[in-house]
């Protein structure tokens, strides 16, 4: 019974039993009888608790307690935050020696090529936020790299470039992953290259030279058009709905709340540990590697919203590194930033999917054990939408230093009018990559960010 799709890996993910253990947060409560709209404590009902229709605006009195609603009970209600869903980085391989015939044969494939008249590929970003953090040899890397990926379909799209500095192997390589992944958390529209996902950059020595590379493609990526236009397509018809004659943070605002009510977390993919399409704006916009419509993980959702914001001229970018409980249980995790007015703000889309989960759970738990006595406190929580819009929206513009030790509000807790209290978030961490050995290649990306410390758009502002 439950919600399976926010079961995690036992490795990675946060133990239920915890996390039920903090859900009703021992629930002692006092000084919330009288709520706005709702009864005393005393007065409410036996069978019916009696909600109070918003949630806490201040912090309960503890002067007072009332009996704790069963954490045991809760548990039946599976509604963990999902981790360990980000693919960790595979390092390009070493440099191919090309023959001098190979060579050859490339030195005339390069002095050929014409770049497409027309490109499938659309990016409306007035700003890609890594690119704009590069310089010398690694923004010419990414040139190459974003050449390469621009072009999938054609089997003789070779590109050579000399880099300016010498380097050891171990170095080059070490720029090539760093300006790989800058192309890819760029632009989500390369969906089908991350991670190696239809196709892979090789790299060449030319025969005979020094300090010059060939990058090419593995195999062409047959099924670019197809999935290239339902991409598109996909993103025109999300689009149509955003109003864009309003603010940045209404825009953004708009973007994140219908891509939560389009996505359902693929648990799937990540027991599958197997790199789908889920882990990309692909599939939280279209379809995951098995065909079904709006699945994504975290990678996923922090992409796609990247990518909606950059339609709409917002900067944004991708946060790579870990997320959990507590600093000793976390897994891999992805989220985002966006930029509005002058301040950069920390954006959880994942973790921000509550709602529709706990009204799943609760739907399940009615029909498997109608008589659970916590089904009219859910009932009553969920079904009140001031509570589920704050609900939905606490990971939402927060400071990095409120991400990264992140502590539940009472924004978050409901407050039923018979004394007791749901608080269905927990306090949690997110790390980023540049913080942990655990995942080399995303830190020297993850160095690059800003830290967020917008305040004004916070949402209970």
């Amino acid at each position: 019974m439950g919600d399976t799709r926010r079961r995690t890996r036992a490795s990675a993910g946060i133990a239920i039993a915890g996390l039920f253990a903090l859900l009703l947060s021992v629930c002692v409560m006092v000084g919330c009888g009288n709520q706005s709209g709702g009864q005393s404590g005393n007065q409410a009902p036996s069978n019916t608790p009696a909600a109070s229709g918003e949630p806490a605006a201040t912090a309960p009195d503890a002067a007072t307690s009332t009996e704790a609603l069963s954490a045991d009970a809760l548990k039946s209600f599976s509604a963990g935050l999902p981790t360990g869903s980000l693919e960790i980085f595979d390092a390009p391989d070493s440099p191919t020696e090309l023959t001098a015939t190979e060579t050859e044969k490339v030195d005339r494939a390069i002095r050929a090529y014409k770049a497409p008249e027309k490109s499938l590929l659309v990016n409306k970003a007035k700003n890609f936020y890594f690119k704009s953090q590069l310089s010398g040899d690694l923004k010419e890397l990414y040139d190459v790299i974003y050449s390469l990926f621009s072009d999938p379909t054609n089997a003789d799209a070779y590109f050579s470039l000399k880099l300016k500095s010498t380097e050891d192997e171990d170095e080059f390589l070490d720029d090539v992953s760093l300006a790989w992944l800058a192309v890819q958390y760029d632009h989500p529209e390369f969906f089908w290259a991350y991670n190696g996902l239809e196709v892979t950059m090789n790299i060449g020595k030319p025969h005979k030279t020094s300090n010059e590379y060939i990058f090419y493609l593995d195999k062409p990526y047959k099924r670019y058009e197809n999935e290239m236009k339902a991409f598109n397509d996909a993103v025109d018809s999300f689009m149509n709905d955003i109003d864009l004659e309003g603010s940045d943070y209404q825009i953004a605002r708009q973007i994140h709340d219908k891509l939560i009510a389009m996505v359902t977390y693929d648990d799937e993919a990540v027991k599958s540990e197997t790199n789908d399409l889920a882990h990309t704006a692909y599939g939280a916009l279209v379809e995951n590697s098995s065909g079904m419509p709006h699945m994504a993980v975290c990678d996923g959702y922090s992409q796609a919203f990247v990518y909606l914001l950059q339609q709409a001229g917002i900067d944004a970018a991708v946060v790579l590194g870990e997320g959990g409980s507590s600093k000793s249980g976390t897994g891999p995790h992805a989220w985002s930033m966006v930029k509005l007015g002058e301040e950069w703000y920390e954006v959880d889309s994942t973790w921000d999917d509550q709602t529709q989960t706990w009204r799943e759970a609760l739907a399940a738990a009615k029909q498997d054990d109608p008589t659970n006595e916590l089904i009219p406190y859910l009932d009553a929580a969920f079904g009140n939408q001031a509570y589920c819009d704050a609900l939905d929206h606490a990971y939402y513009n927060l400071t990095t230093a409120q991400m990264s030790d992140y502590e539940p509000t009472t924004a978050t807790m409901f407050v039923f009018s018979d004394g007791k209290a749901l608080q269905p978030v927990e306090p949690t961490v997110h790390t980023r990559a540049d913080k942990l050995s655990s995942q080399p290649g995303y830190d020297k990306l993850m160095a690059l960010l800003p830290t967020a410390t917008g305040t004004e758009y916070a949402y209970a502002s």
